[in-house]
């Protein structure tokens, strides 16, 4: 599938997938002191529709740092889904404030539930 990429709300002409746009509302604890951080609704997600368009589904995400330096998007909406089934995209790039990876997973339920999940990986060490 072919999208264009937005990387903190700057279009970039990167054309193999969608981005992510994270955006924290604080700033805590971070990799490379060992800590970690969490931020609860804290991120603004763009993702896919039932048709493969991308639309922003507002602060509705979450992430989280571990202390190695890996991370994890979560965002959760709502939108149309007019098929019979639960509808998937996945290895698509997400891009966070830790990396842009493409072990990513958005799957809308027939009741257009919508949850996407993106995986970055620690950093080498």
């Amino acid at each position: 599938m072919e999208k264009k990429i937005a990387l903190f709300g700057v279009l970039a002409a990167l054309a193999t997938a969608a981005m992510l746009m994270v955006v924290p509302a604080t700033v805590g604890a971070w990799p490379g002191n060992g800590a970690g951080w969490q931020g609860d609704n804290a991120t603004g997600c763009s993702v896919f529709d039932q048709n493969g368009n991308l639309f922003s589904a507002g602060v509705v995400g979450k992430f989280v740092v571990a202390s190695d330096g890996s991370a994890t998007l979560v965002c959760k909406a709502t939108t149309a889904n007019d098929a019979d089934q639960a509808i998937t995209y996945s290895g698509f790039e997400c891009g966070t404030l830790t990396g842009i990876t493409t072990d990513t997973t958005e799957t809308i339920s027939k009741k257009g539930n919508l949850t996407l999940v993106c995986h970055v990986p620690a950093p080498p060490a």
